[in-house]
């Protein structure tokens, strides 16, 4: 679908006195590789960001989504049924998954599948399919969210296995409520040196993400024998909670109706609705080195995700882990900082 980016007028093309340019007629052919960067990334943002384009780009987005989960619908019967949908999304990807998300039904008829229904038949404004897991990558989003005073939130009315309530006042949100997202679990994964990538802990609870360690991706090159299989449970005593975090009795509705919730309490009920491990940002091991040029290594930053290991291991593992927080691997929750209590 063409975005009609520098395209020509009919009627502009008619009259002598129009001057029509595309970007690449403006862009200096000095520095190409650098150029390409602010050109593929930086500029992308203001054409999302105008009324001519922005429509015509999610719109596109999601009839090529729906049209290829349709396809494998057809060629895996069954799928519509037991499967389960996981995004990646990098850079000004993760924003357009936001806005979709945004807007998406919590829970979405299973209907859409059936091939009698013509493609110009389906809906064009969200994803014929509920998504588990969003992972975004070299992700702008907490610009995005916070040019919008917003901030990221679980549905109201969906439910996930093994979560808390969504009942709790102030938790959670509505469909159609900027960074309120139709998903399970959401992972942003940071490189560093990334000058696109933000963080998002801060944009659930600023100071619930200044409790947290920062923590980086588990890395794909351990040794088979110092690390244990993640799809596998322990059942060695010397580690009773590597794969089973422990998890206090669920507060009924009418307690948490009653119950008159702090800010923190009301933070950590978000985090972990909007993931498992009770945090959303993972940094990947970037660099680094005693001849590194930091401006170099930054110039491959925004790419570096593809090339990472780490990265792939660890979405294979989330994807793959048993649902609920009773699923997740150590390496990936949350863990609070070590408060120093202060004398009399």
């Amino acid at each position: 679908m063409s975005l009609d980016i520098g395209a020509v007028d009919v009627d502009a093309a008619e009259d002598s006195s129009v001057n029509r340019y595309t970007l690449q007629d403006i862009t200096p052919e000095t520095l190409p590789a650098v150029r390409g960067i602010v050109s593929d990334v930086m500029l992308d943002i203001p054409y999302y960001l105008s009324t001519q384009h922005n429509p015509k780009m999610i719109s596109a987005c999601i009839q090529e989504a729906n049209r290829i989960y349709r396809l494998w619908c057809v060629n895996n019967p069954g799928f519509s049924d037991y499967g389960r949908v996981h995004l990646v999304a990098h850079s000004l990807g993760s924003v357009m998954a936001i806005d979709i998300l945004s807007q998406q039904p919590s829970h979405v008829e299973p209907h859409y599948t059936n091939p009698s229904i013509p493609e110009d038949k389906l809906p064009d404004d969200h994803f014929i399919f509920d998504t588990t897991d969003l992972f975004v990558c070299g992700s702008p989003v907490g610009l995005f969210l916070m040019m919008k005073n917003a901030n990221l939130l679980p549905r109201r009315d969906k439910e996930k296995p093994g979560a808390d309530s969504y009942a709790a006042p102030g938790v959670a949100g509505d469909q159609g409520t900027y960074g309120c997202i139709a998903v399970d679990n959401i992972y942003n994964i940071i490189n560093p040196y990334d000058p696109v990538a933000c963080r998002l802990n801060a944009t659930v609870d600023t100071v619930y993400a200044n409790t947290l360690k920062p923590v980086t991706l588990p890395s794909a090159s351990t040794s088979y024998f110092a690390f244990a299989n993640p799809f596998r449970r322990a059942p060695s005593s010397s580690h009773p909670d590597y794969y089973k975090p422990a998890i206090s009795r669920l507060p009924s509705n009418v307690e948490l109706e009653t119950h008159n919730f702090t800010r923190e309490e009301i933070a950590e009920k978000r985090a972990y609705l909007l993931n498992d491990n009770g945090q959303i940002d993972y940094f990947m091991k970037y660099g680094g080195g005693p001849l590194e040029i930091q401006y170099l290594t930054m110039l491959g930053a925004h790419s570096s995700y593809w090339l990472s290991r780490d990265f792939v291991r660890m979405i294979v593992v989330e994807v793959g882990r048993e649902e609920g927080r009773e699923g997740t691997v150590r390496e990936m929750r949350a863990v609070k900082r070590k408060v120093v209590g202060r004398g009399a």
